[in-house]
């Protein structure tokens, strides 16, 4: 029913049908028919379609692997507002991955994510704020995001500011 109904323009019942797919929740994991029914869900206007999609399309175990359009993807979900999208297009584009690296862009991103519970958000403020990546350099800022993208359970973020509060 779910795949029926994002077939017929659903946007929530591609999110749904989506995940079960991905998840092989009811049947066998199909990494194909999840992204097919998740990038629907985008062009639908689905923000979490395109988080989820743009997730697929980066992840090498659902598939062909295709950096630039999971970063086009996670900028929709962005522009969309959800959290995890921007967070994971701060990521991306912090590493350079699916297009060049841009410190400017990776802040804007996760300025974006951070306020919204995006913990890898909050740990890229963090890492751009201690290294003066793409800003000035703000050790407070910077430890205040660690704790922030922490408590949203990013490890390695719990692991610098607990050095951060040791220096």
């Amino acid at each position: 029913l779910l795949v029926e109904a994002c077939d017929a323009g659903k946007a929530v019942a591609c999110d749904g049908a989506g995940d079960l797919f991905s998840q092989g929740r009811g049947g066998p994991v199909n990494g194909a028919e999840a992204r097919r029914l998740l990038l629907r869900g985008c062009t639908l206007g689905s923000a979490l379609s395109c988080s989820q999609a743009g997730y697929l399309i980066g992840n090498p175990n659902t598939g062909a692997v295709d950096l630039a359009q999971s970063r086009s993807l996670y900028q929709r979900g962005c522009d969309l507002g959800n959290a995890e999208a921007c967070g994971n297009l701060a990521m991306m584009h912090y590493r350079g991955e699916g297009g060049p690296r841009d410190y400017v862009a990776a802040i804007r991103y996760a300025t974006l994510g951070c306020p919204i519970d995006s913990g890898n958000a909050c740990h890229v403020l963090g890492m751009t704020a201690r290294e003066g990546l793409g800003r000035a350099i703000d050790l407070a800022f910077a430890r205040v995001s660690f704790e922030r993208a922490c408590t949203l359970t990013i490890a390695a973020s719990c692991a610098q500011s607990g050095v951060m509060q040791a220096t």
